[in-house]
């Protein structure tokens, strides 16, 4: 006869096989869950960070700056948005690729915000040109 203390111990713990397949299961669906959000955290470092270069493009046209000079500015501008990205950038990668250095992570972020920075001051050039400077 099976009490009811043995019952619920079981209920408790239940054997080994089953909690190790529940652990699994757990474990999937966390990273399933982390790897969504780590994506759109991503997404939006790199808008907020492109929003506050278009900023600043606006700002500086209006200034109407020399494009060597801005191409210079452009470097320090948004540095809160941009470390944002990298470590948004870093934290998803690293979890994707986890073989993969953290450093070579680093380095691509920080390419793609050099990207950004250059299509910035390209997009400042162009703005001079047509406004007539």
């Amino acid at each position: 006869m099976i009490h009811a203390e043995t019952i619920s111990s079981r209920a408790a713990n239940p054997p080994l096989p089953i909690r190790m397949s529940l652990r699994v299961v757990f474990l999937i669906a966390a990273a399933a869950c982390l790897s969504g959000f780590a994506e759109k955290e991503v997404e939006d470092a790199r808008d907020a960070f492109r929003s506050c270069l278009q900023d600043d493009v606006k700002g500086k046209i209006a200034l109407r700056i020399d494009p060597g000079d801005f191409a210079l500015s452009v470097r320090g501008a948004c540095a809160r948005e941009a470390d944002r990205f990298i470590d948004a950038f870093v934290d998803y990668m690293s979890a994707r690729f986890p073989t993969i250095d953290a450093a070579d992570h680093i380095a691509k972020a920080r390419e793609a915000l050099d990207g950004w920075r250059t299509e910035a001051a390209r997009s400042y050039v162009e703005s001079l040109r047509r406004s007539g400077q």
